[in-house]
């Protein structure tokens, strides 16, 4: 069965039908295996690069690299990460726990040491992803596991990495996931996965035929929810999970389905400035590739291009966000971690040890993959 892609996607206070591109199934030129350089070439960046990664059977690094892919330093973490964030305007760096995650970490962006070790209050756990607000506070994802409900929890970082918890919010449902602040800090954007889980039973999903994925608006002042999109009910299962904003304010998702197998919908969406949803499609033998998974998303300084990973299918596919148009993919070898360079250029991270420019299908640096396989996700630049 194919999920019906011209779906319904409702707002807090009222239901809105949205027509979805139907979209060119054809490559763009400039875009797919051989085709010229989807932008000019540029020199290698300067800003350093912070990944995350297995380095052994049971141990894992963040590790930070500079323009020339060469490595600054490298942290040995008490377990696996999941989210990494350079802390904007602070020589500071945090690293987050994979869900169910109960460390998150401040290092040094010099050196990697450890400034402190960070724990959520009790009935909580980290899932995995937190962002800066403009005012310096830092917003994490959170499970109170034990009220079925998630949270956002608020922490004041000292000058000297000291995290002081300050405030909590609530999340507006069930599993969120990614957070993302808006180009002008003024909005707090939540991907909720709509997935119920407890610490007691691991990463064992709770709710599957019942859960209720959503995109939430907060104020970033305030932690009011402003709006709340969610998907068709025939959707449902449809987990909203990455989060990456076009330099036109527009926020860019990615989505992980959670139904049969044999089902084929949508995995990517472009949410406009003015809550407009619009679901992405794509050529069905790159459906059937991702195995109904997506692993990041970014976009790249011009706006001109998404990148969306399949790490279960070996690619990162590619639309232009701004009419969502697809253009083409990029094979890559167990690729996951993406991001975007401070002169624009794209940029993923996989397990096979390779750092890759996407948009010109570029090896930036490769490693040996039994010492740095990379993990999830990255950050680029120093902020």
């Amino acid at each position: 069965m194919e999920i019906n892609r011209r779906a319904a996607l409702t707002l807090a206070g009222g239901t809105l039908l949205t027509s979805f591109l139907s979209l060119r199934r054809g490559l763009a030129a400039g875009v797919g295996a051989g085709a010229p350089d989807l932008l000019r070439a540029r020199k290698p960046d300067e800003a350093m690069l912070l990944l995350s990664g297995r380095t052994g059977p049971d141990t894992y690094a963040a590790v930070a690299l500079d323009g020339g892919g060469a490595e600054r330093w490298r942290h040995v973490m008490p377990g696996r990460a999941h989210g990494v964030h350079w802390r904007p305007n602070h020589p500071q760096a945090v690293v987050v726990a994979r869900r169910p995650g109960f460390w998150m970490e401040v290092l040094d962006a010099h050196d990697g040491s450890v400034l402190a070790t960070m724990e959520p209050p009790a009935g909580r756990h980290f899932q995995g992803h937190a962002d800066f607000l403009s005012d310096g506070r830092l917003v994490t994802t959170e499970n109170a596991y034990d009220e079925k409900r998630a949270v956002l929890g608020l922490w004041e970082i000292t000058a000297g990495g000291q995290p002081i918890r300050v405030a909590e919010w609530d999340a507006g449902g069930v599993g969120a996931h990614d957070v993302l602040v808006n180009t002008d800090g003024s909005v707090l954007w939540v991907a909720i996965g709509g997935i119920l889980t407890h610490p007691d039973m691991g990463r064992t999903k709770l709710n599957l035929p019942t859960m209720t994925p959503a995109l939430v608006e907060l104020d970033a002042k305030t932690g009011e929810i402003r709006r709340t999109t969610r998907l068709d009910p025939s959707l449902h299962q449809l987990g909203i999970r990455h989060l990456a904003m076009a330099p036109d304010g527009s926020l860019c998702a990615a989505l992980q389905y959670e139904g049969p197998a044999e089902d084929y919908p949508p995995l990517a969406m472009v949410v406009r400035p003015d809550g407009t949803p619009m679901l992405l499609d794509m050529p069905r033998d790159m459906t059937v590739r991702c195995r109904n998974y997506t692993g990041d998303v970014a976009v790249n300084a011009e706006g001109s291009v998404m990148a969306l990973s399949c790490p279960r299918g070996n690619a990162v596919l590619l639309w232009d966000p701004r009419d969502g148009r697809y253009l083409g993919h990029r094979e890559a070898p167990d690729l996951c971690a993406l991001g975007t360079l401070s002169d624009g250029r794209l940029v993923g991270a996989g397990g096979d040890g390779a750092v890759r420019l996407l948009e010109t299908a570029e090896v930036f640096k490769s490693y040996d993959p039994l010492v740095n396989r990379w993990d999830n996700h990255l950050a680029a630049g120093l902020g």
